[in-house]
């Protein structure tokens, strides 16, 4: 949630110390450049489908929305959205989504769902 927010990433452990996991999520250079992204601007809140299961959206300067589907719950769950809900316009063959955890890219209709480990998130970025 740092990087949709803009938010400078603040840590206060030994880098030699931490897991590989810690390291990769905190080093992923997809999820860096969202942050990191000249537009600057923070992200806003798409909606809640019910306490704890939330979308979020930030715009980026080449036009793309980076996406993120938020659980803040004890349990997975699925999340879902649209393409045009968070400010994509689907036009033709759809859109790009590319996973920022995965790195794999695919085409999609305009939904945009997954199912959520419990206090995670899933972060796509979308474009045409």
């Amino acid at each position: 949630m740092w990087a949709i927010m803009a938010a400078p990433l603040v840590f206060s452990s030994d880098p030699r110390t931490m897991s590989p996991t810690t390291l990769q999520i905190l080093t992923n250079r997809d999820v860096i450049k969202v942050d990191q992204d000249k537009l600057g601007q923070q992200g806003e809140l798409v909606s809640e489908s019910s306490p704890g299961l939330e979308v979020w959206r930030k715009r980026l300067s080449n036009g793309d929305v980076a996406v993120a589907l938020f659980n803040e719950t004890d349990q997975a769950a699925p999340i879902s959205t649209t393409a045009d809900r968070v400010g994509v316009q689907v036009k033709g063959s759809g859109v790009t989504v590319r996973d920022l955890w995965s790195h794999q890219q695919w085409r999609s209709s305009g939904t945009l769902s997954a199912t959520v480990p419990a206090h995670g998130t899933v972060m796509y970025r979308v474009g045409k």
